[in-house]
């Protein structure tokens, strides 16, 4: 045909979309390939870029929230906010960025459309005159429609470089305030530490007196264990020295103050109240040892003192049943508390009366009775002629009427 050489020397702005059958009339057809035309684009982006940056950039703002609320609620004098992030606008960068993602995308989408019914046109065309119609109407679309994709791209970059540098304005932000952020911590860690020392110092003082000082500074001979505590004897009963169930409760206070005190020296404590608690155990037992050994020292020299006046006590039973005597003078050196023996026979009651005499015909004065907690007792009422009342006078009783 006559037009071959013109078919082949059509422009290349042309020929780029004719199928290769019109420039080889012996070739078969090359279909348009829209993955081909996109590969073949120095500006296409991978979409996973921009959903990595828009994510590192939530976690930076997330972080920076985190950080900024955490420092308010540990210090009350700094008053940290995030208006800072609000000039770097990364959320509106974002937001345009996915706009033009998103028109990008339709205008590709809408490209390959073109494409698409450019080669359907084409592939059923039924003349030369008909393929040149119809790329003369969808070249100038194409073109328009790439020039369009070219500029969203464009914009895109664009946004690009101030995504990145806003990526970095707010790691910026957040280093600072990562500073601001640890030099708060150390001020509050130092302020919780001397507050921590005050406490201590208050309930775990150093004792300043100079006598509290020279009990403390003197050793401790020796650990002690809990004395061995002796049971009720009967001597306290029977001299009317303490009740049983009183001494038990006294021993019990004893071994109570000694679980209070091991319960304290286990509390780690520090500075003077340590050594003082150790000071107060070591007192504690050493009293109720040597208090133990004091009381039973005692009640052994009463058994003792018991056992001798024992043997007076017989004499004078012995005596008083003989002589048939009520009674006699022990030791008159006070007269208002007359010490009397008195025959155990006799019922002698408070205010009862009684003659003194040294012989039976030798009267010396009279006494009245009153009883204490250690037996009866007499005082002088009544003496003949000033005369002295002398141990062993004998005693005539005179039971008072009822």
């Amino acid at each position: 045909m006559g037009n071959e050489n013109q078919m082949k020397n059509l422009p290349e702005s042309i020929s780029i979309f004719l199928p290769e059958t019109i420039q080889d009339p012996d070739g078969k057809p090359k279909l348009y390939s829209l993955v081909e035309e996109f590969a073949k684009s120095k500006k296409n982006k991978n979409p996973f870029f921009y959903v990595a940056v828009g994510s590192f950039v939530a976690a930076l703002i997330f972080a920076a929230v985190i950080v900024t609320v955490y420092v308010q609620r540990k210090s009350l004098s700094t008053d940290i906010s995030i208006s800072e992030f609000e000039d770097i606008k990364l959320m509106e960068i974002l937001d345009t960025v996915k706009k033009y993602e998103n028109d990008l995308n339709i205008a590709r989408r809408e490209l390959a459309d073109l494409q698409g019914q450019l080669n359907d046109e084409l592939a059923y065309a039924p003349d030369e005159a008909s393929r040149q119609r119809i790329l003369a109407r969808r070249q100038a679309m194409i073109a328009a429609k790439q020039q369009r994709i070219n500029d969203l791209q464009g914009k895109i970059d664009q946004y690009d470089q101030r995504l990145q540098e806003n990526v970095k304005k707010a790691e910026s932000i957040v280093q600072n305030y990562q500073k601001l952020h640890k030099v708060q911590m150390e001020e509050q860690r130092q302020y919780y530490e001397r507050k921590i020392d005050e406490m201590v110092l208050r309930y775990n003082p150093f004792f300043q007196s100079r006598q509290v000082m020279g009990i403390l500074n003197a050793p401790i001979p020796a650990v002690r264990t809990n004395p061995k505590l002796t049971d009720y004897l009967k001597e306290l009963r029977e001299e009317n020295i303490i009740a049983e169930k009183d001494f038990k409760s006294l021993q019990g206070m004893v071994n109570d103050n000694a679980v209070l005190v091991a319960q304290m020296l286990d509390v780690p404590y520090k500075n003077s109240v340590a050594p003082t608690l150790q000071h107060m155990d070591y007192y504690a037992k050493a009293i109720a040892e040597n208090y133990e050994k004091l009381w039973t020292a005692l009640v052994r020299a009463v058994r003792e003192k018991n056992e001798a006046l024992a043997h007076y006590k017989y004499a004078f039973d012995y005596t008083a049943r003989i002589d048939n005597e009520a009674g006699f003078i022990i030791d008159a050196r006070d007269m208002k508390s007359i010490i009397v023996y008195l025959s155990g026979n006799q019922a002698v009651k408070d205010g009862d009366t009684g003659l003194v005499f040294r012989t039976d015909d030798n009267y010396i004065g009279k006494i009245v009775f009153f009883a204490t907690t250690t037996g009866m007792r007499a005082k002088m009422i009544d003496i003949q002629d000033n005369r002295a009342i002398r141990p062993l006078d004998k005693i005539l009783i005179k039971l008072k009427q009822e």
